[in-house]
């Protein structure tokens, strides 16, 4: 037999040998029962447990939204709805020019609230904004999902006249805004939160310059502040119906900001 060749005696018991050592599990840090060397029989028969596939976060308790939902939807249809004459006829109107023998170039109708015209939402995505970032998510989603392809939506920091991301490069290009009478709807603190990661926060002139380009543009201006009402600016122009985003927001708020909430 060559040298260096194992016997078939010296394989089968070199093989039964390592047989035993894999069957065996690792060893103990702590003494057996009864000071037995050997372990216990479920040892053996224990199955390993599997990492979990799905995540779990860190903490248990569900993060709240900031509006309530039983009424989130109501309000942000009413922010995001604008005054026009597409209601029910006009009888009064359309009496008065057959009893002055006029002809009507078109039928007239009474306001009513719409959402023909879409809406513009801005959704600031600087550093003092980023604890809010699952409301601002959710806020996107809830805007698409009651205004439909009329919701146009553009990210930016600090301000809008400061620039919006472009949704194919992701660099700021100028803010282009809306077409005539579009509402806006800003989710934003308007400098709140102060100036973090080296931007610098939001100052109030160019926020007044924001209100006054779409004042003429004829878009309504909703701005909603993720802070409590007792900690809104005093500065907002009058162009800009800034709101408290937190559970205290209700319907009759958005529709009377000055009569409270």
């Amino acid at each position: 037999m060559a040298a260096g060749q194992a016997t078939p005696l010296r394989r089968r018991e070199h093989d039964q040998t390592s047989q035993s050592a894999s069957r065996k599990p690792v060893p103990s840090l702590f003494a057996m029962e009864g000071g037995s060397s050997e372990p216990p029989q479920w040892l053996y028969e224990t199955v390993a447990f599997h990492a979990p596939e799905i995540f779990r976060p860190a903490y248990r308790q569900k993060i709240e939204p900031l509006l309530d939902p039983r009424r989130s939807r109501a309000i942000l249809q009413m922010i995001s709805s604008r005054r026009m004459r597409v209601g029910p006829l006009d009888i009064r109107d359309i009496t008065r020019h057959a009893a002055q023998q006029k002809p009507l170039a078109r039928l007239p109708r009474l306001p009513a609230e719409t959402l023909r015209s879409g809406v513009q939402l801005l959704i600031d995505i600087g550093p003092s904004m980023e604890p809010f970032s699952q409301d601002t998510n959710a806020l996107v989603i809830d805007v698409m999902s009651i205004v439909g392809a009329g919701a146009e939506i553009r990210y930016f920091r600090a301000c809008p006249l400061r620039g919006v991301l472009d949704a194919e490069t992701g660099l700021t290009v100028r803010y282009d805004p809306p077409p005539q009478g579009r509402p806006v709807l800003v989710a934003t603190d308007l400098g709140i939160g102060g100036a973090l990661g080296g931007l610098p926060r939001s100052r109030p002139a160019e926020w007044r310059m924001f209100g006054d380009t779409l004042r003429r543009r004829g878009s309504a201006v909703t701005v909603l502040v993720p802070y409590p009402q007792r900690r809104l600016p005093t500065w907002s122009p009058a162009t800009l119906r800034v709101l408290g985003w937190d559970r205290s927001l209700s319907v009759r708020a958005v529709r009377h900001p000055s009569r409270g909430r």
